[in-house]
């Protein structure tokens, strides 16, 4: 595959995405998938499918959470509508699937680059994400350091005996005693 024919046959995967009503998980059917991905035939690809899920379940994920068996309704040639057997798959069902197909088939191979791709792209992001986390969280120690700063240079030149508080303390206040010479109050 050319550069070009790349750039075409992943901006397809997009066309072909659905998102849910409310807007906030993209999805693809598995018949959609199924011609994208090069394969003729519903049994053929369903066993792909059965390897994913199996993947799937392997690594400790929930298997409902990403394969949803649902039913459409399609129009035949001659203009009836049948309902058949479907699957919607999300994101990594795609991915799972793509890993499990036939390599030999061209689009199958783009699939396993592409997401090999996407996979990386995802890892790096998460990684500067957490790298700005750290840095943002250093630049606010330091300013609370900075706050901090005079306060331990007063407090620094005190002997611990100045910074000792007794329940005395207040009555020799009170009666003119310098708290820095408590032997004077106590004789």
């Amino acid at each position: 595959m050319n550069r070009d024919e790349i750039t075409r046959k992943t901006s397809e995967l997009s066309t072909i995405a659905h998102t849910t009503e409310d807007s906030k998980v993209e999805y693809w059917y598995a018949r959609e998938l199924m011609t994208y991905m090069g394969y003729d035939r519903w049994e053929n690809f369903s066993k792909a499918i059965t390897r994913a899920k199996q993947a799937c379940d392997n690594s400790g994920v929930s298997v409902e959470s990403h394969f949803r068996d649902t039913t459409r309704d399609v129009t035949l040639g001659s203009g009836a509508t049948r309902s058949i057997a479907d699957v919607k798959l999300t994101r990594y069902a795609c991915y799972l699937i793509a890993q499990n197909g036939d390599p030999k088939k061209e689009e199958v191979a783009l699939l396993q680059s592409y997401f090999a791709v996407q996979t990386r792209k995802t890892e790096i992001i998460e990684q500067r994400m957490g790298e700005i986390s750290r840095l943002t969280g250093r630049e606010a120690l330091a300013t609370a350091e900075k706050k901090l700063y005079p306060y331990t240079q007063i407090t620094h030149n005190k002997t611990a005996q100045e910074h000792m508080y007794t329940p005395n303390h207040a009555a020799e206040r009170r009666q003119g005693c310098d708290t820095g010479h408590r032997k004077r109050c106590t004789a």
